[in-house]
């Protein structure tokens, strides 16, 4: 069943004429940023569908945007954001949150961005836990450990705390 948003689209969009979507002559860029943010309100209402469709659509129409600076860390966030989804859309074990995660695990592979990172291979890491792939987990989680010491976030040692004790 597909639940409305709170506040329809047309009210996230600002008259200013920032509603075009690639193709059709608009601004593709600001496209993506309301389709993301109405992916945001969706996933506020539990309208996990409409949220995910539109973090979807957001992630397909990256490809318009070429030549953007920080394609990289945007499409990392929708992949956050779309697996954030998934799991209690598909299930934890799900194919599509694997192929989410995996993917947003390797584009990070490297970053700066410790907090994204760790986000992606927790991601991974439950997702491979839950599914009984306990030697794939294990291996995240020394990965996690590893990253939540370098970001010195308390929050994210004590989450990898608890994976090293799950897996």
């Amino acid at each position: 069943m597909k639940i409305a948003l709170k506040a329809p689209m047309a009210q996230l969009v600002p008259a200013s004429g920032a509603t075009g979507m690639p193709g059709r002559g608009g601004d593709p860029k600001r496209a993506n940023d309301y389709r993301r943010m109405a992916g945001i309100e969706a996933q506020k209402s539990n309208a996990l569908i409409e949220a995910e469709e539109h973090f979807a659509k957001a992630l397909e129409n990256l490809s318009s945007l070429s030549g953007i600076e920080g394609l990289r860390d945007q499409r990392a966030e929708l992949l956050l954001l779309i697996g954030a989804v998934q799991m209690p859309l598909h299930g934890f074990t799900s194919r599509q949150v694997h192929q989410t995660y995996s993917e947003c695990y390797n584009l990070l592979s490297g970053s700066t961005d410790l907090f994204k990172r760790f986000d992606a291979t927790w991601g991974l890491w439950l997702n491979r836990c839950i599914a009984g792939e306990l030697g794939h987990a294990e291996q995240l989680t020394r990965e996690l450990e590893k990253i939540a010491e370098d970001s010195g976030s308390h929050g994210n040692k004590l989450q990898a705390h608890h994976a090293v004790w799950t897996s």
